[in-house]
């Protein structure tokens, strides 16, 4: 597994206390915030709350606004019931990306090569069975 840390700001001896927070360059060029989200989904209960005959383990989607991205907007409050393809967050300006872990493993398409493959925006790669 791959691992990662972040330098946090020590206060001098004697000097001035810094701000909390990561050290970072502020120059032109240097790209700082970049924003993320994050959305479990279970679905074990229908848009209306009712529990489903079928279970395929909770979904976890991180939205990440990367280079150039403004931010990332979650429009999903905690313990809402959503719909199948219902819009759960967007980004504002930029390029993004969206990371997807599934508890249950689906089936994926038999056609998806990495790096190869080019998708469209809600296009299918796979399904539960």
């Amino acid at each position: 597994m791959d691992r990662f840390c972040l330098h946090l700001l020590q206060p001098a001896a004697n000097g001035p206390k810094p701000n909390a927070g990561i050290t970072a360059p502020d120059h032109a060029g240097y790209q700082w915030c970049q924003t993320r989200g994050l959305v479990v989904i279970d679905t074990s209960y229908d848009s209306k709350g009712h529990k489903k005959s079928t279970d395929n383990g909770l979904v976890a989607v991180l939205p990440i606004g990367m280079a150039q991205v403004s931010s990332v907007v979650l429009t999903v409050e905690k313990g809402q019931f959503l719909e199948k393809g219902q819009n759960i967050s967007y980004f504002q300006f930029g390029g993004s990306d969206i990371v997807t872990v599934f508890q249950n493993r689906p089936t994926y398409r038999g056609d998806l090569q990495a790096g190869k493959t080019k998708l469209h925006i809600r296009e299918k790669v796979g399904e539960w069975k």
